[in-house]
């Protein structure tokens, strides 16, 4: 074995679905710790590994990139890199995408493309929950060991605090996850322990955040809680809460105490306080600095303020014209790269990467919260449904903590981006199970597209009959091809047949003018707008963009196994690792339409006129006069399928001499010298030639004069191929001489038959075994 297969045999076998969600748990969990950075990077840089292999192993990642989520993501990601390269700072900027960006594009994808379902994202909500609570028992813990050292002074815990600690940033962070923590409460059923858990780090969070002294966050994260159980509609405990909230913030505007934390929340309530912010006079500067590039904004990340400030030297003009601004804003020492923020994300948004930016972030949560409407607007009840609901107070507690922050990177936007995919999922699976249930509802339009051979279309007839049954009033068109249409065109339960023709199939014809007649069919298809289109048959590509290209609403196919998703189906089903019959395996692409069950037999309907001109040509013999007509096919597409002339020519002389019989011979007509279209008009004149008296031999230029021919003979010898599978609909006896194909897929359905097989080659099945199954048949009539 070579070293590339053996590596290629690695990837093949290697279960990369498990590794990811390792990785990504890994990097989730420790998204809130402020220590422990290479936890974090050994998850991310194991995330991005095992997501490449998995792109090797299955040679794509299925992403609808029609979905409207998925353009604005893409479009924010790709301007943000755009003007990151052609700003000021672009080496500053790719270095903050790289860091955060880069991090939340493929957290996102990786969820959306790995998980199917709310009930798989229980254990990553688990670990979101689990990860925050410990965190906020190590701040805990930090906190009063400390406040021992310091002697029960809370106002010099304040000022102790470095950024090495477990408490460290914890307001901002809980103002996500505490209301995460919420909505997934919400959801939960019938698991206690997740419940205490989830219960205790909400109080001992708010507690902690109490304690940290920041004022946004103490009145926001409340107010999402109470939103989150509203929508919840536990109004018991919300009347409960409210009053608890209630007493605390009495407690607090009318202590007399004089802690830092205390006297800053009752500062509140002077209105003065909100004049005299040093919030407004940071706004107004980060605008001076915005209005010179206010559509492309400077590149991604803020950290690179300061810089900005300098280059523009906007301290002497504060200084001059803004003494305000300037006073807040010079800082000695403190004027240094990281050190200055915008403190709203709308400004901050501008800053980096311009209004135009803004308006891609802004449809982003359009899109989102559009999901969320319509998640919610279903019928069905559920978890994910409750979940989805009760995420509206996440993203209410996340719009009202950015109106004095900037939160849309590191640790706090990697969890919005994977609260975004998190959404993003429920929705599909509700998406999905709603287009399930309009299919078992009923649609008015549906597409078959079958573009193989004739055995393949015979085969799919059921399948069209079963829909007709289910949907009588339903119109039911065909996409199949100029060779194979003969085998529905009488078909009644089929109101539309389009015809396309494949290239190979009209070597005299230019390829663009065929190309042209082709377009010309989908874009009738398209016109009819269809609401289901069925690719029939095995996964191709060739198929699924068929199908696609249809225009319709749904889209039933195949995917191979270990494909996770397609871009042309939006209703896929897997081929089954058990091996079906052909029809059967067509009628199972009928489950999304609510159809099971078992087939009918094959459908196929002769051409009276064809019928008649059949009739005509073998009466003047005398074969119709009460005797069997044999007929004979001596054609297969596959050189092993096909049987030795001299063979069919002995077989036809032990008949006659056994038997009152008529041998009708039949033949794919053409030379077989010819390379488009070979057939076997020098084989069916030896056979002729070889028989006294001659046989009937009949012609059949089209499938329609095929069938015909069929239709009035008494039983069916053949190689197996579409001949059979019209004998098959037609109702006829069979005697079958097989090659290299499976009789388990492909056997003549719904009549009586004899399949005959040794080894891989018809060449191998003697005169004698089919003289014996004919005579089995022939006996049965």
């Amino acid at each position: 074995m070579s070293l590339k297969n053996y590596y290629q045999n690695i990837i093949s076998n290697l279960n990369t679905s498990k590794f990811l969600r390792f990785f990504l748990y890994m990097l989730i969990f420790f998204q809130p710790f402020n220590r422990f950075n290479s936890f974090r990077e050994i998850g991310f840089y194991g995330l991005l590994l095992f997501f490449i292999l998995k792109i090797f192993k299955d040679r794509a990642i299925h992403i609808d990139f029609r979905d409207k989520t998925i353009v604005a993501i893409s479009l924010l990601a790709g301007w943000a890199v755009l003007v990151s390269i052609l700003g000021p700072y672009p080496l500053d900027s790719l270095n903050a995408l790289r860091k955060n960006l880069f991090v939340q594009a493929l957290i996102f994808i990786v969820i959306i493309t790995e998980f199917k379902s709310y009930k798989e994202l229980r254990t990553l909500f688990r670990i979101v929950a689990v990860s925050f609570a410990i965190v906020t028992l190590a701040s805990i813990a930090e906190n009063f060991l400390d406040l021992i050292n310091l002697n029960m002074n809370l106002n010099a815990l304040q000022y102790k605090r470095t950024h090495k600690m477990f408490i460290a940033g914890y307001a901002s962070k809980a103002s996500f996850y505490l209301p995460f923590i919420a909505v997934w409460l919400t959801s939960l059923k019938k698991v206690p322990w997740e419940k205490w858990i989830g219960l205790i780090t909400i109080l001992l969070g708010l507690l902690t955040v109490f304690a940290y002294n920041v004022r946004a966050a103490i009145f926001i994260i409340p107010l999402a809680i109470l939103l989150i159980i509203f929508l919840a509609k536990k109004y018991k405990l919300l009347v409960t809460v409210v009053i608890i909230f209630a007493s605390c913030t009495l407690m607090v505007f009318s202590s007399k105490s004089d802690t830092l934390s205390q006297s800053k929340y009752q500062s509140l309530s002077d209105l003065e306080t909100f004049s005299k912010n040093e919030r407004w006079l940071l706004w107004e500067g980060t605008l001076h600095i915005i209005k010179e590039r206010p559509i492309t904004g400077y590149g991604y990340g803020w950290k690179k303020m300061a810089f900005v400030i300098d280059d523009l030297k906007l301290m002497e003009y504060w200084r001059k014209d803004f003494p305000d601004i300037y006073g807040f804003m010079f800082k000695p020492n403190k004027n240094r790269y990281g050190n200055i923020n915008p403190h709203n994300l709308l400004l901050q948004i501008v800053f980096e990467i311009g209004l135009i930016g803004l308006i891609f972030f802004l449809w982003l949560w359009t899109t989102v919260i559009l999901k969320i409407l319509k998640t919610v607007s279903v019928k069905w009840q559920s978890d994910g449904k409750t979940f989805v609901l009760c995420s509206l107070g996440v993203i209410v507690s996340y719009a009202l903590i950015n109106i004095p922050n900037g939160y849309w990177q590191e640790a706090y936007g990697n969890m919005i981006f994977m609260f975004i995919a998190s959404i993003f999922v429920i929705h599909k699976q509700y998406a999905q199970r709603i287009e399930m249930h309009n299919l078992k509802s009923g649609y008015s339009k549906l597409l078959f597209i079958r573009r193989d051979n004739i055995g393949d279309l015979v085969c799919t007839t059921p399948s069209i009959h079963a829909v007709r049954e289910k949907y009588p009033d339903a119109k039911i068109g065909i996409l199949v091809n100029t060779y194979n249409v003969d085998a529905v065109s009488n078909n009644p339960d089929i109101d539309k047949v389009y015809i396309y023709e494949k290239a190979k199939h009209a070597p005299d014809k230019n390829k663009l003018s065929v190309w042209r007649s082709n377009l010309k069919v989908l874009l009738k298809i398209r016109k009819e707008k269809y609401d289901v289109a069925i690719g029939c048959g095995a996964y191709s590509p060739r198929l699924a963009r068929y199908t696609l290209l249809t225009g319709a609403k749904t889209r039933i196919g195949y995917l191979k196994k270990g494909m996770e998703k397609s871009k042309f189906y939006n209703m896929p089903l897997y081929e089954p690792e058990k091996t079906l019959h052909e029809v059967e395996k067509t009628y199972n692409l009928l489950t999304p339409l609510g159809i099971n069950g078992k087939p009918s037999e094959l459908r196929i309907f002769p051409e009276t006129t064809e019928a008649d001109k059949v009739k005509d040509f073998l009466n003047p013999s005398g074969f119709l006069k009460e005797k069997p007509v044999i007929a004979f096919h001596i054609s297969s597409r596959r050189p092993e399928n096909r049987w030795p002339v001299q063979r069919f020519v002995e077989l036809a002389n032990l008949i006659s001499a056994n038997y009152a019989a008529a041998i009708l011979l039949l033949w794919s007509p053409g030379s077989e010298k010819n390379v488009y279209h070979p057939g076997d008009d020098e084989k069916a004149a030896i056979i002729k030639n070889s028989l006294k008296p001659e046989p009937a031999a009949y012609k059949t230029t089209h499938i329609r004069e095929l069938i015909a021919a069929l239709s009035v003979s008494s039983l069916v010898v053949c190689c197996d191929g579409g001949a059979m599978h019209i004998a098959a609909a037609l109702g006829k006896p069979i005697v079958t001489i097989w090659g290299s194909t499976n009789p388990d897929n492909w056997a003549p359905w719904g009549t009586r038959h004899v399949i005959l097989k040794k080894n891989r080659n018809a060449a191998d099945i003697s005169v004698e075994d089919v003289f014996t199954a004919v005579s089995k048949l022939l006996k049965q009539q």
